[in-house]
């Protein structure tokens, strides 16, 4: 076998063998993604963006039927299952919020690959710390959660480092819309907690993820251990991902190995 033959055998294994255990991760902010706005150019889009990713968490999903209790009656789940039919799709219940001031309907839409075995986890939040308590998977010896903050809700950020503590005998990874930078929470401010000082952000701060502004809103934050897998993160903003759907957030994305 020649030299270059043997180069692309060995570039075609290293595909097969070195990252075929990878697990592919994205997180996007639909923008009040509600059933009126789940058509098929929509979830066209939306596959053609999000398809190849293994693990997929949405925020601003609005579906106020779907509960767990009644599975059926759930329309965004089915939406999402005919636009990703390799995926099996998890909608959070309602996410009513526990401190009696705020009211809605917002779901986080998780969407893992055929194939993958995992098992769903939560924060309880029994402190009621959060308006949308984080929610997500584990996936063998590694926990994926993701959350959406509330804006400007510095309490909220700083007590994330109890959700990672929660799941403190796993490789945890939050990804999510934290509202940090610009006129929310500062990252000056979280370096100076133990979630801004204990844990990895895997995104630069310059790294800016909303389409109207040059803001880092969405954030991906690691334990020490877990941040080693992490290779490949990046903004998913370079072919109009935001306007085609309609969102002022671009996805974020990264590989687990």
């Amino acid at each position: 076998m020649d030299h270059n033959k043997l180069m692309k055998t060995g570039i075609i294994l290293c595909l097969l063998f070195c990252f075929g255990s990878s697990i592919q991760v994205l997180f996007w902010n639909l923008r009040t993604f509600g059933i009126h706005r789940a058509s098929n150019s929509n979830g066209l889009e939306l596959s053609s963006i999000s398809n190849y990713s293994d693990l997929i968490f949405f925020a601003e999903v609005k579906d106020a039927e779907c509960d767990t209790s009644r599975p059926i009656t759930c329309p965004l789940r089915t939406f999402f299952q005919t636009h990703f039919p390799n995926h099996q799709v998890i909608l959070s219940p309602p996410l009513h919020y526990c401190d009696g001031h705020h009211s809605g309907s917002e779901n986080y839409g998780i969407l893992i690959r055929n194939g993958i075995e995992f098992e769903q986890v939560h924060y309880p939040d029994p402190e009621c710390l959060f308006i949308r308590r984080p929610y997500g998977i584990r996936i063998k010896e590694n926990t994926y959660l993701t959350f959406h903050s509330n804006p400007g809700n510095e309490r909220e950020l700083v007590s994330l480092e109890k959700v990672f503590g929660y799941f403190q005998n796993q490789n945890t990874l939050l990804i999510g819309d934290l509202n940090t930078g610009c006129h929310y929470v500062q990252f000056e401010t979280l370096r100076k907690n133990p979630i801004g000082s204990n844990y990895d952000w895997i995104l630069p701060e310059n790294a800016f993820t909303n389409l109207e502004k040059s803001c880092p809103y969405d954030r991906i934050i690691t334990t020490k251990d877990l941040s080693n897998q992490v290779y490949d993160s990046r903004v998913l903003n370079h072919n109009r991902e935001a306007e085609r759907i309609k969102s002022d957030h671009y996805p974020i994305a990264l590989s687990v190995n």
